[in-house]
């Protein structure tokens, strides 16, 4: 048995007659992904029940099966996501503020729900670099310091009695 097996398979059961002496294993799948249908060929790790014969496989699977997706598609797997992520020292928070990547696909791509498309691939691989990361953090320096929006100032300024009248203004209605 696989120490990757070994470590994950503690207080697991057979789903259907209970049995928690079970045997584990890889079996190797062809899982079809995208509307191209391309496949990819996974191992993925699976308990089989002495008792039932019963074949089933866990969370782990899914992170397997995703992860080999990622690697047949050339694009980094969540776990790499947030090792670039952590290596930073930043929250998911912080990541997408000074990203500009929404913290919901953040959220979505380092849990495995989505996977990132190719531009914002390349980016988080850019990320990882610190000169590059330096170089972000300089230009979101330099536009948080750029003056904001001023209020339009009027040619004419209006005296504190227009200025009162206009707060009060309702619209009445005419009689018929």
């Amino acid at each position: 048995m696989s120490k990757y097996l070994e470590d994950n398979h503690q207080h697991i059961c057979c789903p259907l007659c209970e049995n928690e002496n079970l045997t584990s294993t890889f079996q190797s799948e062809d899982i079809q992904y995208g509307s191209s249908g391309k496949s990819v060929t996974v191992d993925i790790p699976v308990f089989i029940c002495p008792s039932c014969s019963f074949v089933f496989s866990g969370e782990e699977a899914e992170t397997v099966i995703h992860d080999a997706i990622c690697k047949d598609m050339g694009v980094l797997t969540p776990s790499e996501i947030t090792e670039i992520r952590r290596k930073l020292g930043l929250s998911q928070e912080k990541f997408a503020e000074l990203t500009k990547i929404g913290v919901a696909s953040i959220k979505r791509w380092e849990s495995g729900k989505t996977i990132q498309d190719a531009s914002k691939d390349t980016y988080l691989r850019l990320l990882a670099i610190p000169e590059v990361m330096d170089k972000l953090e300089r230009i979101n320096n330099k536009a948080k310091q750029l003056p904001t929006k001023k209020e339009p100032k009027f040619r004419s300024q209006f005296s504190p009695a227009t200025i009162s009248r206009a707060e009060n203004f309702q619209l009445r209605r005419l009689a018929a």
